[in-house]
């Protein structure tokens, strides 16, 4: 009776049963030979396993940890075309130390509420992952200063940082990368 609760239709044992009828089971001349549905359904389990966790695995890489923020990071090749003549020659960065200090050299901004480069900014301050409209994003707090907020992009499993231009639709940004090395 407790099996019929388990397995109301017994298909565990038309399994075995049928597994048997084909030759397959732990009795006869030779080595037992297992049951090629068994291996199936074995099989199958194990696939949906590994999915599982690839998916988990996979939920978790998407959020930013402090230590992957940690370091120096450098404006972008592409991104300088934002930067208005007089910034052209500029070798803005801005370096994150795990203790949740910066160091900003020449950060071009759009600060002060402007859509467009105005200034730069070189300095000490503080610096925490917050989240902010649903969106991981890098708060920038500048000793005597203002505040400001970088989105945090993983692209293609590297870490960016992003200042929008304006409406983030037009796709007009500073972005920043890591940079490599010590």
């Amino acid at each position: 009776m407790l099996s019929e609760r388990r397995d109301p239709k017994g298909l565990a044992a038309q399994s075995l049963y049928l597994c048997e009828a084909q030759g397959f089971g732990d009795h006869g001349p030779g080595a037992p030979r297992r049951c090629p549905r068994r291996k199936a359904m074995i099989r199958k389990t194990f696939y949906w396993v590994v999915c599982a966790v690839l998916a988990l695995g996979l939920v978790g890489c998407n959020e930013p940890k402090t230590t992957d923020m940690v370091g120096t990071w450098d404006l972008t090749t592409a991104s300088r075309r934002y930067l208005p003549p007089d910034m052209a020659n500029l070798s803005p960065g801005l370096v994150l130390s795990a203790d949740g200090h910066l160091t900003a050299t020449d950060l071009p901004g759009t600060f002060h509420g402007s859509l467009d480069v105005v200034e730069r900014f070189s300095g000490k301050g503080s610096w925490s992952i917050i989240t902010k409209d649903g969106r991981q994003q890098l708060q920038l707090n500048f000793d005597g200063a203002y505040g400001t907020q970088f989105d945090i992009a993983n692209d293609g499993g590297a870490w960016k940082l992003r200042d929008f231009l304006g409406d983030p639709d037009e796709h007009r940004r500073l972005e920043y990368v890591k940079a490599s090395g010590p």
